[in-house]
């Protein structure tokens, strides 16, 4: 039988303390790498300290030391799991002069200081608003904080009285949560458009430039602002705007504005977007009756499309409603009736508010690819004709219309009809005021 050799009581107690200290290394190691390292779910998990930087809300910190913190090194983010501060989405936004980083930082006081910080040192854009009323004046600023000048280009169209500004960006509105280019109408002059060259034009080191234009659909929009940093436009830079909303104006004409002219006794409404003017530059002006239309008192432009697609042949579409009126013609013959006929006119009575007018439609025609579209509505009032035009004019903008047509474009041919819309909403508000 063999001898059993009992351990040494002192060795048994340097064993046991040997496997507790194990044990107790082990799970402060556990609990410091679970604490330390840590695992955090959003930003809201994350705090800031001297000694040991972004960590979780729950680690401690045995670093004692005293440091100045900065808007974005003090400010924490949550990226998988682990704590981390925004100084270097910061740093390298200012590096690559790149907005759109300062723009991903969530934290509000060094997303607003990156972006200040960094508008200092480039070109910028910015709205003198963030929400605006369909067809309210947008003021644009283009800033050049560079310590040079740079480049642009503008299209400036000229013939006969017209004179119209091509702006130097592109609009876009965001649809489906992505950004998308769009045209925008703005006043010009059919196929003579393409006459006038782009030019370029300079603006200084530390200078800005402000431009104006008008949205009147609804949604969500920013401005793309194409640069170069020299004369060679091979190598285009481009920044974006900040975001900015257009309401969306309540359905039917109740809330429109409303013309009024106490002269020749008449009102009718428009929507806000739309600024009455006493001009218009087409040649429908003499198309339909050359000495019975009378005066031209006020003409609605209810939109305008110019250089749709972008891409060749050109197309346009413009339209307006405009009121005339002939004093000269007294006799109800006379003003109910047009001297021209046209291979297809059609003519009918038809009440507008309890006002009986004469309406002459499918008035067309054509002339080196412009197309006129019209509708005339004539009544004989306190001794004086009255003309109301339906007016579509434009350079090939039947050809996006027709599904057959290789130049199809549904998403304009949805622009036209709901501008037909608009424009016959504006005439079914027209009526005379009553005698005091």
């Amino acid at each position: 039988m063999k001898k059993v050799t009992l351990l040494n009581p002192k060795i048994k107690t340097l064993i046991g303390v040997l496997v507790v200290g194990i044990l107790v290394v082990a799970g402060w190691k556990f609990i410091w790498t679970s604490i330390n390292k840590g695992y955090c779910n959003s930003d809201t998990d994350c705090k800031f300290t001297c000694g040991c930087g972004c960590v979780p809300k729950n680690k401690i910190c045995f670093i004692r030391i005293s440091c100045k913190s900065t808007i974005c090194g003090s400010a924490c983010r949550c990226e998988n799991g682990e704590c981390k501060s925004w100084a270097d989405v910061y740093n390298e936004a200012l590096k690559t002069k790149n907005i759109e980083l300062c723009m991903q930082i969530r934290d509000q006081s060094c997303q607003e200081f990156c972006l200040e910080k960094l508008k200092k040192e480039m070109v910028t854009i910015t709205t003198d608003k963030t929400e605006y009323e369909q067809g309210e004046k947008i003021k644009m600023i283009i800033e050049n904080n560079l310590n040079q000048s740079i480049w642009y280009i503008e299209q400036l169209g000229e013939i006969f009285d017209h004179c119209f500004l091509k702006l130097p960006s592109k609009v876009q509105k965001l649809e489906n949560g992505k950004w998308k280019d769009i045209e925008l109408p703005h006043k010009c002059c059919d196929v003579m458009c393409r006459i006038a060259p782009p030019i370029k034009l300079k603006l200084e080191s530390k200078t800005q430039k402000e431009l104006e234009l008008k949205i009147s659909s609804s949604g969500t929009y920013r401005l793309k602002f194409v640069y170069y940093l020299s004369n060679n436009t091979n190598q285009p830079n481009y920044v974006y705007s900040n975001e900015f909303t257009i309401k969306k104006s309540e359905e039917g004409t109740s809330q429109w504005k409303t013309y009024t002219n106490k002269e020749y006794g008449f009102e009718i409404k428009h929507p806000s977007y739309i600024s009455p003017t006493t001009t218009s530059n087409d040649w429908a002006d003499g198309m339909v009756d050359p000495k019975g239309n009378g005066k031209l008192i006020v003409n609605f432009i209810a939109c305008q499309f110019s250089d749709i697609p972008p891409k060749e042949p050109y197309h346009s579409f413009t339209g307006e409603i405009r009121i005339r009126v002939n004093p000269n013609i007294t006799d109800a013959k006379d003003c109910l009736t047009l001297p021209l006929e046209f291979p297809n006119m059609k003519k009918e009575n038809v009440n507008i508010n309890g006002i009986e007018f004469k309406k002459f439609s499918k008035i067309e025609d054509t002339a080196m690819g412009r197309r006129l579209k019209m509708e005339v509505y004539r009544t004989l009032h306190n001794n004086a004709c009255f003309s109301i035009e339906k007016v579509e004019h434009g350079y090939l903008f039947d050809e996006l219309e027709i599904p057959s047509s290789p130049h199809f474009d549904l998403e304009f041919t949805k622009k036209f009809n709901s501008c037909r819309k608009i424009l016959d909403q504006i005439l079914s508000t027209f009526r005379f005021l009553k005698r005091n």
